[in-house]
């Protein structure tokens, strides 16, 4: 539908009354419903009506659209630190991901403090499999050699 002001007439997206440019809505017609510029009946792009018609981000695509503790790593795996149903697993901390990447989740590391005084706290460090230190990685380094007993 073309959009005219002082003179000048554009076209606007398709189900849109007014317009700032070709691609961008300020008003859809009818039924539709304005998201982020783009004119829609039910939900934004990359979104869809889950089973109780709420507007949810499709899940698994590898693009994160919604905020934390939203995630998206591609796939639609438990226990990977991204659930199936794209919420951040516990224990698990998950980063990187927006509308060019998926995000990547990666174990926390939790510490529990066995005893403290002033100047020292003692850690209790479980692992759930064997646990080597990257060479080239030298934030590691005083950690490994503490703990691995590396150097």
């Amino acid at each position: 539908m073309p959009n005219c002001y002082l003179n000048e007439c554009i076209n606007c997206p398709k189900n849109c009354e007014t317009c700032v440019n070709n691609q961008t809505c300020l008003i859809c017609s009818g039924s539709y419903s304005n998201f982020d510029g783009e004119c829609g009946q039910h939900c934004k792009p990359g979104w869809s009506k889950n089973h109780e018609g709420v507007c949810v981000e499709f899940c698994g695509d590898g693009v994160r659209r919604a905020e934390l503790p939203y995630c998206d790593d591609g796939n639609n795996f438990d226990n990977d630190g991204c659930s199936s149903s794209c919420q951040v697993e516990d224990g698990w901390a998950c980063r990187d991901g927006g509308k060019e990447s998926r995000d990547h989740c990666i174990k926390r590391l939790v510490l529990n403090i066995v005893q403290s005084s002033t100047n020292t706290s003692i850690v209790y460090l479980e692992f759930s499999k064997k646990m080597d230190c990257p060479d080239n990685i030298t934030t590691f380094v005083t950690f490994c050699y503490r703990i691995f007993g590396r150097s």
